[in-house]
C-alpha cells in the first residue's frame, strides 16, 4: 500500500509540473500570437492575392488556348483568296443582273435627278419593283464601298484587279444591253413559221399525192387500149399469109 502511495504522489507531481510547463508554454505562444497578429492579417491578405494571382493563371491559360485556336482558324481564312474565290460569282451575279434589269438603257441621269450623284448615275428596277441608282456595272453605292473596304485587308497593291474602281468619264459597260424579251418572240415567232412551213409542205404533199396517182391509172389504160388494137392486126396478118401459101 505505502509504494502504491508513493507511486500516486510521483504521478501527481509529474502531472502539475507538466501542467506549469504547459501553462507557460502556452502563455508564450498567446503573447508570441498577439504581438504578430498584424503580421498574419497581412500575411492572409497577400494569400488572398496569391490566389486570386493563381486563378487568374488558371483562367489565362483557357484564354490562351482559346486564343490560339481562334489564331490557327484565323489563319486559314486569308481575305486575299477568299475575295478571289468570292469574286467570280459576285461577278455572275452582276451580269445576270444586268441582263435581267439593265442600267436603265445605258443612259445617264443628269446630277440631282432621282438622287444620281457621281458615277451612280444609272436607274436600276429591283424584283420587288423599287428603283436604285447603280453604276456602269450594276453596282449600289453600299457594294462599291464594301468592295473598296478590303483593300485595307489585303496584302498587295495586285489585289486591287478584284476591284474596279470606275471613275465617271470612263468608258461604258461593254455587256449586251437586256434583249431577252426580244429574244423570246423572235424565238417564239421563228419556231411557229417553221411549224407553219412543215404543216403547208405535209399539205402540198398530200394534195399532189392523188393527182399523181390519177396519171398513173390514165397511163395504164391508154396502154391497154394500145396493146388491144395492135393484137388483131396481127391476126390478120398470119391469115392473109396462110391464104397466099394455099394458092401457090
Amino acid at each position: 500500500m505505502l509504494r502504491r502511495e508513493e507511486h500516486l504522489r510521483n504521478v501527481v507531481a509529474c502531472l502539475k509540473i507538466l501542467n506549469t510547463s504547459l501553462s507557460s508554454t502556452n502563455a508564450l505562444l498567446r503573447q508570441e500570437y498577439e504581438s504578430n497578429l498584424g503580421s498574419l492579417s497581412s500575411v492572409e491578405a497577400r494569400t488572398k492575392v496569391l490566389a486570386a494571382l493563381d486563378a487568374q493563371t488558371a483562367h489565362g491559360d483557357k484564354l490562351s488556348q482559346s486564343t490560339n485556336i481562334v489564331r490557327y482558324e484565323a489563319e486559314q481564312f486569308r481575305v486575299s483568296d477568299l475575295w478571289h474565290a468570292a469574286n467570280v460569282s459576285r461577278q455572275q451575279v452582276f451580269g445576270l443582273r444586268h441582263k435581267v434589269f439593265g442600267v436603265g438603257g445605258g443612259r445617264r441621269l443628269a446630277p440631282g435627278a432621282h438622287g444620281a450623284h457621281g458615277r451612280f448615275n444609272r436607274l436600276q428596277k429591283s424584283i420587288g419593283g423599287e428603283e436604285r441608282l447603280v453604276d456602269s456595272f450594276g453596282r449600289t453605292e453600299e457594294e462599291v464601298m464594301e468592295e473598296e473596304s478590303l483593300i485595307q485587308d489585303l496584302p498587295s497593291k495586285d489585289a486591287r484587279r478584284f476591284i474596279d474602281t470606275i471613275v465617271d468619264g470612263d468608258a461604258e459597260h461593254s455587256s449586251i444591253r437586256p434583249i431577252w424579251l426580244l429574244r423570246f418572240f423572235v424565238g417564239w415567232g421563228a419556231r411557229w413559221s417553221a411549224r407553219a412551213a412543215r404543216n403547208t409542205a405535209a399539205s402540198a404533199t398530200s394534195a399532189s399525192a392523188p393527182d399523181e396517182q390519177k396519171e398513173e391509172a390514165t397511163s395504164r389504160d391508154i396502154a391497154m387500149n394500145n396493146s388491144g388494137r395492135s393484137t388483131p392486126s396481127i391476126v390478120i396478118s398470119n391469115v392473109e399469109d396462110e391464104e397466099s401459101r394455099k394458092t401457090r
